[in-house]
């Protein structure tokens, strides 16, 4: 029995301790022995029976002084007070980070849960067990071999504490009241709820960092944005600890040793490497994520490893920064700048996310290998690049999809290569800036427009007339091609096959210019439909008309059929190809 002394007014606090896990009956409960449960006096319920049963509501309980005013509203609901949270008002939110104390703990200082008898942890949501606490339901029982207190888990929590939850077989383990949840690609993922971050939902988000460890975000007002770190623990994230008087900081649990030259270093615990233990490495093929991302070893569709980025990181490795709203990456230690959303890169690299390198600067023959391609000249003073795995293309620019190489099928603009394991296809998941079944085409506001052989995303060349292709091809679409001398093109993916004849191969397979609302059923010469009833020409085409078949001659006269302008004005005459003649080549030639 507990006394305290309030303004000369005698009050008792009646706190049975209950079973053996820690639970504590109060105000006058009772302890069913059996099963661990506190019996409440009428007034009183909630599982310690701390709850006030609220007037004209016989089945709403509230924690501290949360009941709704007097009425008769069927569905009411605890009311909560500041700093007090949580559906029954029994939590409280700690000021300064994003700990919540339950079971009647109190926020000590803004940082740290004051926790009532039978309760402990970070959160007052443990129930001592030796030296340490079980979280979620998990029960103290002696171990038979060691006669050591530990905890028994149940459902799918697992660690030592109880405290992790498994995401399914092969996913990650989540913390935090966190929802284990599929992914566009039918890989698990941990959703945080709440202000809890991470990829296993064990950080507190800060505004350059997560904080683990009960770390939290500094809000002092004084200009400092990084993570306050606790009970020891170090490093901008928290996760690390000092190793002797002027040794590295060990990260992620690593050991400190101390060698026989009276050095120290870290030992690191799998799977985790590097000098200081902040790498961890997942599967066998040299893959290591950075940044507090989690490995993923086995996926539904029988990909290699992976890992899962936390918040504000990207790329295979999670090395890579998320950058402006737009969703963009600096790679490579680019910097972002926050204001305009832009990557900053380190010389010699460039593009909009630091991954391309330049060959060449400053001359006249320079190109841009992207995805961290290799610059290599030749005799002749030319540069190529050297693709890293994965990627192709004259310049590293298309991300190669699938096993089976005669399929040629590349992904381009970070694109995701995806496999069904029910068909055993592989297609592109597109970023949300691209389109098309290589993601090629950079999306446009205009309905039916997207604009191909785009370096980087612009919403510039975009217009209601076409893709304003510049030196980036040509058609409505850019996607046509110089084959040959003027004017040769060849156009809607098909490729130049010979030069000094200007012959195009067949159309891709999947292309379509057919367009049933126009005289002739098509559109020619790089046109796009436009809904099925109009042909798109193109902002700076020389072709022109209902199907894009009629081309402006500087004589003021037009050629037909694909017909192309004389190089003398004088004739007026246009040159027709093999299957039109006449003098603006408006006659078919039969068989």
């Amino acid at each position: 029995m507990n006394y305290f002394n309030l303004n000369k007014i005698i009050i008792l606090f009646y706190i049975v301790t209950c079973g053996n896990k820690g639970l504590a009956c109060y105000n006058g409960g009772t302890c069913n022995e059996t099963t661990s449960t506190c019996s409440c006096l009428i007034g009183y319920g909630g599982p310690d029976c701390r709850a006030v049963q609220c007037a004209r509501y016989p089945n709403l309980f509230c924690y501290n002084g949360g009941c709704p005013s007097v009425g008769h509203d069927s569905e009411a609901q605890c009311i909560c007070s500041d700093p007090y949270t949580g559906t029954d008002c029994s939590q409280v939110m700690c000021s300064h980070r994003a700990a919540t104390c339950y079971n009647g703990g109190e926020c000590f200082d803004g940082q740290s849960c004051t926790c009532p008898p039978g309760y402990g942890g970070i959160n007052c949501r443990g129930l001592p067990c030796g030296s340490g606490f079980c979280y979620n339901g998990g029960e103290c029982i002696i171990d038979e071999k060691t006669g050591e207190m530990k905890c028994l888990c149940i459902g799918n929590y697992t660690l030592a504490d109880c405290s992790g939850e498994k995401c399914s077989e092969n996913g990650p383990i989540c913390y935090n009241d966190a929802i284990c949840e599929k992914d566009k690609n039918d890989n698990y993922t941990c959703q945080c709820t709440g202000q809890w971050a991470g990829a296993d939902c064990s950080a507190t988000p800060c505004q350059h960092a997560l904080c683990y460890n009960g770390g939290y975000c500094d809000d002092d007002g004084k200009g400092k944005d990084g993570c306050v770190c606790v009970n020891g623990w170090q490093g901008v994230d928290c996760r690390a600890r000092s190793c002797g008087p002027h040794g590295p900081i060990c990260h992620n649990d690593g050991s400190c040793i101390s060698t026989s030259n009276s050095t120290f270093i870290c030992q690191c615990k799998h799977p985790w490497s590097g000098s200081t233990c902040e790498e961890q490495i997942c599967g066998t093929g040299g893959l290591t994520c950075l940044n507090s991302g989690v490995c993923l070893l086995t996926t539904i569709d029988h990909l290699s490893p992976t890992c899962i980025c936390s918040s504000g990181f990207a790329g295979d490795d999670c090395s890579a920064v998320i950058c402006g709203s737009e969703g963009n990456a600096c790679f490579n230690g680019g910097r972002c700048n926050e204001t305009t959303g832009i990557c900053i890169c380190p010389p010699p690299l460039t593009s909009d996310d630091c991954r391309g390198n330049i060959c060449g600067a400053g001359t006249a023959n320079s190109i841009v290998c992207q995805n961290d391609g290799i610059c290599v000249e030749n005799s002749e003073g030319e540069w190529t690049c050297n693709c890293t795995h994965g990627w192709t293309g004259p310049y590293c620019m298309l991300h190669m999809c699938g096993e089976d190489s005669a399929t040629n099928l590349v992904c381009a603009h970070e694109g995701t290569c995806v496999h069904s394991p029910i068909t055993g296809d592989y297609t592109c998941s597109c970023q949300p800036q691209w389109t098309g079944i290589d993601c090629s085409a950079m999306r446009c506001s205009e309905p039916d427009i997207a604009c191909y052989n785009q370096v980087d995303y612009n919403p510039n060349v975009c217009t209601p007339k076409g893709c304003d292709c510049l030196n980036d091809g040509y058609g409505a679409d850019c996607r046509g091609v110089r084959c040959g001398l003027e004017p040769g093109r060849c156009y809607n993916g098909a490729v130049c096959i010979d030069g000094l004849r200007g012959i195009c191969s067949f159309c891709p397979a999947g292309i379509n210019v057919i367009c049933p609302g126009v005289k002739s059923g098509y559109c020619f010469n790089g046109g796009i439909c436009i809904g099925g009833t109009t042909c798109l020409c193109g902002l700076r085409s020389e072709w022109s008309g209902v199907d894009c078949s009629e081309k402006r001659c500087s004589g003021n006269y037009r050629c037909l059929n694909g017909g192309s302008c004389s190089n003398n004005v004088a004739k007026r005459e246009c040159i027709c190809p093999p299957t039109f003649e006449g003098p603006q080549c408006e006659n078919s030639i039969k068989n």
